[in-house]
């Protein structure tokens, strides 16, 4: 019987193995054989919508959006298994049983993705699709420059569309972008992955590629402030992290403030919060990557100031749901950081007081995590059975305080029932500091003996 159970999961364990393998070497095919056609001009057979999207689709790097759906289906197979951080489960086929020249050559096909979309600035091309229409056609009207944003974002919300507008392919790279990335850190925590796999270049590209489209996509389109960029501030991503409030505040002072503008960016909002569930998995990824790989110190201080920029953002109503799930996203990565690297929590402290200035604490949106325990909760039961008893005695009481309550909340004074997603980064911080205590082997040993 134990015979045959043997055969059986070796058995299971090839067929596992022989299907990384396939799909790697399918991809690897398919790469090759675009190339030959591109190389051999067939534009003929190009000439349809859906093959001029399907070349759209792999814009940005030699994999496909469907090579890349592939890899991501065998990354959950792999991490799938791995509940926790530190957890050592793992199935007992993954990555590391392909062939290590092909793995490297997926690598660097990745790779290229990641550097394509890095570069990716929607929001900044729109300003300077309509500073070109402007300077040749100063009297465009405003109708004028609505078709023109729609035609440049054509094929985006209708799939069936005979054409594919420039920004719909920036933003198909875009999102192959930070799939290639999430793809990249769950091969390169593959466990008994070759070293030869790990580069501290590769997942510097993939914290350019977090730290860009966070500051200078998704932020401004949270705070509905991507009328406040300019042609210039390209290159300086940190005033992206200014409060919203402070921002709009000097925008109406000056006068400045385009309407007509502000309308044509709501037009690209919609692609980029389309990309935040990708970008949320992508951070979920880093975290477990700290965990388990050593870092650069450089990098690590990138990382941790990137994931510290989220608590500036102050969303607008639109958008305040993704403020929550962005927060938990950013404390477990900060929380993962001071617990892998002491030797940054005085930084990573010192850098959380800025914060504190321009975050908006006064937000009710910003108090999205509930408290757990509360001080009845806390109490003995033989206390807890004694306020009953004085609770059902006076009731007329507790109905005039419920109707003061009631008359409280009205006026704004509610009781505190949430924290502030800082507090809550603050408490993870400080448990992230906590030894456990851990016996060793041979302490135990010796204990047994001086028993016997």
């Amino acid at each position: 019987m134990s015979g045959h159970l043997i055969n059986t999961l070796r058995g299971e364990y090839d067929e596992d193995a022989e299907k990384f393998n396939a799909t790697v070497e399918s991809i690897l095919s398919a790469v090759e054989d675009r190339e030959m056609a591109r190389s051999a001009k067939l534009d003929a057979s190009m000439s349809s919508p859906a093959s001029r999207l399907k070349v759209a689709e792999t814009l940005g790097g030699p994999l496909s959006s469907h090579d890349l759906s592939k890899l991501s289906v065998l990354c959950n197979e792999v991490f799938g298994a791995i509940v926790t951080p530190s957890s050592e489960t793992a199935p007992s086929s993954n990555f590391s049983n392909v062939d290590i020249d092909g793995l490297s050559q997926l690598c660097s096909m990745l790779e290229v993705h990641i550097e394509q979309a890095a570069s990716i600035d929607l929001i900044t091309d729109v300003h300077e699709l309509l500073q070109r229409n402007k300077k040749q056609n100063a009297n465009t009207s405003v109708g004028g420059r609505s078709a023109l944003v729609e035609e440049w974002l054509e094929g985006l919300s209708n799939p069936r569309s005979s054409s594919v507008g420039p920004g719909v392919l920036r933003y198909l790279i875009l999102r192959n972008g930070l799939e290639a990335a999430t793809i990249l850190l769950q091969i390169i925590m593959t466990p008994n992955i070759d070293r030869r796999i790990i580069s501290e270049d590769s997942i510097e590209g993939v914290v350019s590629l977090l730290r860009h489209h966070l500051t200078r996509n998704v932020g401004p389109t949270l705070n509905n402030t991507g009328h406040l960029i300019t042609v210039k501030e390209k290159k300086s991503p940190s005033k992206l992290t200014m409060s919203a409030k402070k921002r709009r505040r000097s925008s109406d002072g000056e006068g400045t403030t385009d309407q007509r503008l502000i309308k044509e960016l709501k037009k690209v909002y919609k692609p980029i919060v389309t990309s935040v569930p990708q970008l949320l998995i992508l951070m979920e990824t880093m975290e477990k990557l700290v965990y388990k790989i050593q870092v650069e110190d450089s990098l690590v201080l990138t990382l941790s100031s990137t994931a510290l920029s989220v608590f500036g953002i102050e969303p607008v109503l639109a958008y305040q749901n993704y403020i929550h799930l962005f927060h938990v996203a950013s404390i477990g990565v900060l929380t993962a950081i001071s617990r892998r690297f002491p030797q940054h929590r005085s930084v990573l402290i010192e850098d959380i007081f800025p914060v504190l200035l321009h975050a908006p604490i006064a937000k009710k949106s910003q108090c999205s995590f509930p408290i757990a325990f509360t001080p009845d909760s806390l109490m003995s039961p033989q206390r807890s059975k004694t306020k009953s008893t004085v609770k059902n005695s006076s009731a007329r009481s507790t109905n005039r305080k419920r109707r003061r309550s009631s008359i409280s909340s009205l006026e704004g004074e509610e009781e505190p029932s949430n924290v502030h997603a800082i507090s809550v980064l603050i408490l993870s911080l400080i448990q992230s500091c906590v030894v456990f205590p851990t016996y060793e082997n041979e302490d135990i040993d010796s204990g047994k003996e001086t028993e016997n």
